[in-house]
Order: structure tokens, then C-alpha cells, then sequence
């Protein structure tokens, strides 16, 4: 069976070779029918091809195990990737604005709008069924930079639905102006999803915790491990597909070396069976006493023997 990074590798692999048919189409057509809203979506193609091949590279060193300078791993390559991504798209959208700006100005027609449909409507089936392979691709191996693809390639749906109206309203009413306008909104899609994966980057980088996978380890802990008195300092961060995870736990006085260990390995087991790309470190610590309370109990029986109330 492959492994996640191989199907990573694949995956990636396969949205350049699609980027490099579809880019080579719509930039053709885009150009030979003066259609900017088709010349846009060749743009986004060029933005597929070149995201793929930064993600097929950023994804190889991200896949690399942990070494002397990178105790933690590669794993933050994902969101580095993520992040050049999201740059060439805001660069993209600016160049699409300003040349969709010219051609109002100028009032540009399109020439032989039909031919900009058909590879529109080709487009479409592609984009289909690239985006259910890649996403179930992410499901499996959980890379940002997947996730980052699939999102791009849902926005081109919509995108290629509005050029088709454009196109369809420049054959048959003869009105051109919705063809810069679709491009304009576009640049403007690739704008706000710039946004959210700058977002989702940063937060990968600057270690956000994951609030929900906190939430099941501490279901974890209170729910199947009545033998932990106690636990503090749980800390989770994401590094790429992976997890890494410390916490403290506090348990009964009485408890052996060996039980402990046992227990503590049991519940490394239980937590790598939810996210199986979890790293676990576990600190054990004896169950702490109520010294303060003990320090009263002490000073009411010695007022008691002394008979003072």
C-alpha cells in the first residue's frame, strides 16, 4: 500500500499534468478570441501549474524525518508552501485587474465567443472530477497543501460558470462587458482565498493550538482513564499531516514504575489510534498532596490537645 506521502506525490503529480493541458487550451483559445475572462482562467491554470510543482517540491522536504537541526521535523513545509500559494495568487489578481480595467476603458470585444465555451465546458469536467480525487487524497493524508488545491480548484467552478455567461451574453446580445467584469471577480476570488490560506498557514506556523483535537484528548483522559488523577500542561500543534502533543498527568501515589509506564504506553497507543500521525509525550508526576491542608489539620489537633478551641 502507498504510502500518505507517495499518494501526496501522486496526487500532486497528477493536478500538474492537468494544469499543463488546460493552461495550454484557455490560453490559446483566451488569446486567439481576445476573451480576458478565458485568459483569466488560463491564468488560474498557470497558478495550478505553478502551486503544483511548489507543492510537489515543498511536499518531498516535508516528508523528510526528523534529523539534529530539525528535531520536530519538516512538517512546517506544508504551510511554507501554502504561503507561496497564496503570494502568486494576490500577484495574479492584480494583473488581472488591471487588465480587466483596459479593456472596459477601450471597450474590447470578444471574437468567436463559442470557442471559449466549448473549452470553458472541458474545463469544467476536468476540474470535477480532479477536485474528488484530490480530496479524498487529503482526507487520507491530511496535507494543508491539498486542501489548499481543492479549495482553488472549487473556486474554478464558479469562475468558469461565470465566464460561460459571459461569453454567452457576448454571442448572443453582442454585449462585451461581462467578460473584464467576470475577470475582475476572479482576481477578486483569488483574493479572499489568499486570505484564508495566509490564515490557515499562519496559524500552522505560529502553532495555533487545534481547540477540537484538544477536546478529545481531554475526552480521552476523563472518560477511559479513571486511574489518571489528574492531568495539566496538554499541548498540541500541527506540523503539516502531522501532530505533536505533550501533556502532564498526574497519577495515584501508590502506583508502581511499571503501571505507570504500562499506563502511560496504553494511552500513547489510544491517542495515536485517533490521529495515527501523532507524536506523544507523556510526563508522569505522583499524585500531589493538599499540604496546606494537612498543615491545618495539624495546627487543630495540637490547639485540641492543648484544649484551646
Amino acid at each position: 500500500m502507498p504510502s500518505k506521502e507517495a499518494k501526496a506525490y501522486r496526487a500532486t503529480l497528477i493536478a500538474i499534468i492537468s494544469a499543463v493541458i488546460l493552461l495550454s487550451l484557455k490560453a490559446v483559445v483566451g488569446v486567439l478570441i481576445y476573451s480576458l475572462s478565458v485568459v483569466a482562467d488560463a491564468f488560474d491554470s498557470l497558478l495550478d501549474l505553478l502551486v503544483s510543482i511548489l507543492m510537489f517540491f515543498f511536499l518531498k522536504h516535508a516528508a523528510l524525518p526528523p534529523d539534529e537541526e530539525h528535531p520536530f521535523g519538516h512538517g512546517k513545509y506544508d504551510a511554507v508552501a501554502s504561503l507561496f500559494q497564496a503570494t502568486i495568487m494576490v500577484g495574479f489578481a492584480g494583473i488581472l485587474c488591471t487588465e480587466a480595467m483596459n479593456k472596459i476603458l477601450h471597450n474590447l470585444p470578444v471574437r468567436l465567443p463559442e470557442f471559449g465555451i466549448g473549452v470553458i465546458l472541458l474545463n469544467i469536467v476536468f476540474k470535477v472530477m480532479l477536485i474528488k480525487y484530490l480530496f479524498q487524497i487529503y482526507k487520507e493524508t491530511g496535507y494543508l497543501s491539498l486542501f489548499s488545491l481543492v479549495g482553488n480548484f472549487k473556486g474554478d467552478l464558479y469562475n468558469s460558470l461565470g465566464i460561460i455567461f459571459a461569453l454567452s451574453v457576448a454571442k448572443g446580445l453582442g454585449i462585451h462587458i461581462f467578460d473584464p467584469l467576470i475577470a475582475i471577480l476572479i482576481a477578486g476570488f483569488f483574493v479572499k482565498t489568499a486570505v484564508i490560506i495566509y490564515r490557515e498557514a499562519f496559524h500552522q506556523i505560529l502553532d495555533k493550538a487545534p481547540r477540537e483535537i484538544q477536546r478529545r484528548v481531554e475526552r480521552l483522559l476523563t472518560e477511559h482513564y479513571p486511574n489518571i488523577v489528574g492531568f495539566h500542561k496538554l499541548r498540541v500543534r500541527r506540523a503539516g499531516n502531522s501532530l505533536q502533543m505533550d501533556m502532564h498527568i498526574l497519577l495515584p501515589n501508590g502506583l508502581s514504575l511499571e503501571e505507570a509506564h504500562d499506563l502511560s504506553e496504553h494511552l500513547e497507543k489510544d491517542i495515536r489510534d485517533i490521529f495515527p500521525l501523532a507524536v506523544v509525550v507523556i510526563h508522569m508526576e505522583p499524585e500531589k498532596k493538599d499540604v496546606q491542608g494537612d498543615l491545618e489539620s495539624k495546627e487543630a489537633e495540637h490547639r485540641e490537645s492543648k484544649g484551646v478551641s
